[in-house]
């Protein structure tokens, strides 16, 4: 008979080993995924970006919020405004087209 201490014994020798595999492994994935330092937003540039003053979500840039024209001194947006459409070749399919449509009819600028 397998005493109670042998079966303890061996139950947390193979826990150890799968949670030293499972670091193992978190560690090389985040080795060979990690993200450079380079792509890193530094604390200089959260305090640049907190202290430069954001228009409201879907604010046409070209007029302040009385439809006056800005005086110059506009705020940058901290999001280009660009749409980018893909597809394999230059004929994008008719199913497509109503949608790409609606995207340059709501963001015309």
């Amino acid at each position: 008979m397998v005493s109670t201490r042998k079966i303890i014994t061996v139950t947390l020798s193979l826990l150890a080993v799968i949670l030293l595999g499972a670091i193992v492994f978190i560690g090389t994935v985040q080795m060979y995924f990690g993200i450079d330092g380079r792509d890193m937003i530094t604390s200089q540039e959260v305090a640049y970006w907190l202290s430069t003053p954001s228009l409201p979500y879907g604010h046409n840039l070209t007029t302040n919020p009385n439809g006056e024209d800005w005086s110059g001194n506009m705020p940058t947006e901290k999001i280009p405004r660009i749409l980018h459409q893909t597809w394999k070749d230059e004929n994008l399919p008719e199913r497509w087209l109503g949608v790409r449509e609606q995207c340059l009819e709501m963001h015309s600028d």
